[in-house]
């Protein structure tokens, strides 16, 4: 697939969700995933304990998750715009409950549950070895999510170095490698204009570490490439371009367009990376990287499902969830069905 197709595929699914007076010519698409995740911990009553520690996860998971669209848990201001990610540990605990009238108690069975929750912004693709970004002590969510946007862009410098390294190493396509070199120029200035949004916002642009790696080989080039790019490189395009056309700040609307313009060849790109991998794989190996693909589309479609507070929305340019839903729909139906 390439960037001509790419284009004429998501304004297809772009009509379903934008109204058409709205795609006019301009900038065009992003690639991207989600910002690094944090680790938070709450109480959640349940019926019924249970039997083994799988069963409890299970648990967690489905009651979050219905917490999460109900009552936004405990802290509504600290769930937006958040999506629930991975549960990572779940204990037993009892519950003294009062009844209206504080005349009885009763106790009830809980579950103490540790998950990872997702951002989800707009960015390049991430490089093995990446160091997760610094805490810092900025309380605007403005700031903090142009701070991240700005962490990933940096991230993804390096991630195209290596991907254009690794390329030649397998000798891939002289095209492949010139445009994965491109991309590490184009990464670099979507940085400092992500550093200066950052800024406008009252944040400092972050620092970002990479350890260094071995170089990959074809498999694990495609399973990564699967993932993160025929996945969330795919989607986030979508996304970037609904905030060049619904932010009510200028810049935020300057930035976007830019950075869509010119990261849609990435998003492309990917595609015809795995178009040329794939056949040099055995099936086995296919069969793997179709299955990590469906899990991460799977995923994708539980992160999407958050609700942005109203000044990501104005400012930021996020879609609502009920938007998110549509992109990712019409992508199922062109891509990954």
């Amino acid at each position: 697939m390439d960037r001509a197709e790419f284009h004429r595929l998501l304004r297809r699914v772009l009509k379903t969700a934008v109204p058409v007076a709205m795609l006019g010519a301009g900038s065009l698409f992003v690639d991207g995933c989600y910002c690094p995740s944090e680790n938070r911990t709450t109480v959640v009553p349940v019926a019924s304990r249970p039997a083994s520690f799988q069963e409890c996860i299970s648990m967690c998971t489905k009651e979050l998750l219905s917490h999460y669209d109900s009552a936004r848990l405990q802290d509504e201001s600290a769930w937006q715009p958040w999506s629930l990610g991975e549960v990572r540990r779940c204990e037993v605990t009892t519950l003294l409950q009062s009844s209206e009238n504080n005349t009885s108690s009763t106790l009830q069975n809980a579950l103490i549950c540790e998950y990872e929750v997702y951002q989800v912004c707009v960015g390049g693709r991430l490089p093995a070895g990446l160091q997760p970004q610094e805490q810092t002590d900025v309380t605007n969510e403005l700031g903090q999510y142009f701070a991240k946007l700005c962490f990933l862009e940096q991230a993804a410098v390096v991630a195209f170095e290596v991907l254009a390294l690794e390329l030649e190493t397998h000798s891939a396509p002289q095209g492949f490698i010139e445009r994965a070199w491109q991309a590490v120029q184009e990464e670099k200035e979507h940085a400092e204009m992500t550093a200066l949004l950052t800024q406008m916002f009252g944040a400092e642009a972050p620092e970002v570490s990479v350890d260094p790696q071995p170089v990959r080989s074809l498999e694990e080039i495609a399973y990564e490439n699967a993932v993160e790019g025929c996945v969330r490189e795919t989607y986030a395009p979508l996304a970037a371009h609904w905030q060049s056309l619904h932010s009510v700040s200028p810049e935020v609307r300057a930035v976007m367009g830019r950075i869509a313009e010119e990261e849609s060849g990435h998003a492309a790109l990917s595609w015809e990376v795995d178009a040329w991998i794939s056949p040099q794989l055995t099936s086995a190996q296919q069969a793997k990287k179709d299955q990590l693909q469906r899990e991460a589309v799977a995923e994708l479609g539980q992160q999407i499902q958050s609700e942005p507070s109203q000044t990501m929305v104005d400012l930021a340019g996020l879609p609502s969830a009920l938007s998110a839903q549509k992109l990712f729909d019409g992508l199922q139906r062109e891509l990954w069905s």
